[in-house]
């Protein structure tokens, strides 16, 4: 009798541990943000056949439950205005409050895009004059893992002085110009490697990989009670695993409708730019494919300018050959570049000045990405060059509202050099419209252009609107990544 008694106490709570109930991803919570201009995509889980309905500002969808235990329903474009509560009727109702219709773009990459507004000793003004703008933050919370995972931990929000400065600077720019609510996916981890954001089994198909994939297949195949592991498992950081972050961090949330992606991220890779553009190409690629968005906009931050500024015409090192190889990725569609060259601290990896960065990304995706002629692409870039005796005469591109010359630091950062010579200091000799004209007495047949070719570079040339001509070379030394 108490064997039956105990039975039939325990049965309610066996019965709702067996008991599938309505489950929703973390994005899809009071305040969100819903993406303009695309379908709306939702998904989650429930019981088994059960009939999923979804309703938001008139319109909604409908589906059952698949035999594991999923749903997915999409939405047509919305075009309502104001808070709208989103209704979702499974086995249970939930409501979604507060839910607006605007901008969705996600930041990541590694410690740059992570400091925040606290980090940087940001004017409290920034958030106290942009309070009641609807700029919304979902920050996800650090998750390395060897298996793809289902959802993030986070929640929607007003930004806070510890979200990151690159990205509020960027929503404040892009909220300036649009005049439409902003939300910011926020999903990085400070001292991150690429290889961490894209799925192994892409890795494992690319060259440059090689050894970061031998290396993680030993890993695999030690003894997890062996002192070998123990002492790998110590210095094999999760988040420097390839694919960890991707699995944790970004997979779970591919597939929430969003305009683009900023992306600062470089420092751990700085050693290695051959592979660097490889690794970046085929990253975007992966994205755009979890997401199914062809369209999905990408934008690199060209890193900082780092230690003592530029004293010779050309650098050795390979921070030079990296910000070539971040902008690389130019040669896809949808994507733009903003540079930090100039912003950079001689003893700090990590410079305070993020608002003209949020500014320059911005001011990229507005005009790749909303169509804004009026604005610039981004920094002026290099496109041609014509050598007439001792002169040389680069033609440059993007150059916005037009070119003028800012001297930061004390030379142009331009190096001429002839076909057997070393590189020589060249000076400016006139500015007209979108070409520039240098010239180096030290060097009688030049050959080939380099400008900004340093660590911390010296820099003349900017567009009107202040963004720096993007370092560049003419020579085609090939990349030398570091095993």
């Amino acid at each position: 009798m108490k064997k039956l008694l105990l039975a039939l106490a325990l049965f309610p709570l066996l019965n709702s541990t067996l008991r599938a109930e309505l489950w929703l991803p973390a994005l899809f919570s009071d305040g969100m943000i819903v993406q303009r201009e695309k379908p709306f995509v939702l998904w989650g889980k429930d019981t088994p056949g059960t009939k999923i309905t979804v309703t938001l500002a008139g319109t909604s969808g409908s589906t059952a439950v698949t035999e594991q235990g999923t749903w997915k329903i999409t939405l047509p474009v919305q075009s309502f205005t104001g808070s709208q509560t989103l209704i979702i009727q499974g086995s249970e109702t939930r409501e979604i409050q507060d839910v607006l219709l605007g901008e969705v773009w996600i930041a990541s990459g590694q410690s740059n895009m992570e400091y925040s507004l606290r980090a940087i000793k940001a004017d409290p003004k920034d958030l106290t004059e942009n309070a009641d703008r609807p700029i919304r933050f979902f920050k996800v919370k650090r998750n390395a893992s060897a298996d793809p995972v289902e959802d993030v931990s986070g929640s929607w929000g007003k930004p806070n002085n510890r979200v990151s400065a690159v990205a509020f600077y960027f929503a404040q720019s892009l909220y300036g110009e649009l005049d439409v609510p902003v939300g910011i996916i926020q999903s990085g981890w400070s001292g991150s490697p690429i290889r961490g954001w894209i799925p192994f089994e892409i890795l494992e198909t690319l060259p440059p990989a090689n050894y970061v994939v031998k290396k993680h297949h030993a890993f695999l195949k030690l003894d997890p009670s062996s002192e070998e592991f123990t002492q790998t498992n110590e210095s094999y950081k999760p988040h420097g695993r390839p694919g960890y972050l991707y699995n944790g961090m970004i997979h779970p949330i591919a597939g929430y409708a969003a305009k683009g992606i900023i992306w600062y991220q470089g420092e751990s890779d700085v050693g290695k730019p051959y592979g660097y553009t490889v690794f970046c190409q085929a990253m975007l690629k992966a994205w755009r494919e979890a997401w199914q968005d062809p369209t999905l906009g990408f934008f690199p931050v060209q890193l900082a300018g780092y230690r003592d500024m530029q004293t010779t015409p050309s650098e050795g090192g390979t921070l030079p050959s990296m910000r070539e190889a971040q902008i690389a990725i130019l040669s896809m569609p949808y994507t733009g570049a903003a540079s930090a060259a100039d912003v950079g601290e001689a003893d700090n990896i990590h410079p305070v000045n993020k608002r003209p960065v949020g500014h320059r990304l911005a001011t990229s995706a507005l005009h790749v990405m909303y169509g804004r002629q009026d604005l610039p692409a981004g920094s002026p870039r290099f496109d041609t060059l014509q050598i007439e005796g001792s002169e040389v005469t680069l033609t440059l591109k993007d150059i916005g509202k037009g070119l003028k010359l800012e001297p930061n630091g004390a030379h142009s950062g331009f190096a001429l050099k002839a076909e057997d010579g070393d590189w020589q200091w060249a000076e400016v000799k006139s500015l007209n419209e979108n070409q520039v004209v240098i010239h180096s007495d030290a060097v009688e047949n030049p050959v080939q252009v380099r400008y900004g070719w340093a660590r911390n570079p010296c820099l003349s040339i900017f567009s009107e609107e202040g963004f720096p001509l993007l370092p560049f070379r003419t020579d085609d030394k090939p990349y030398r990544d570091a095993k």
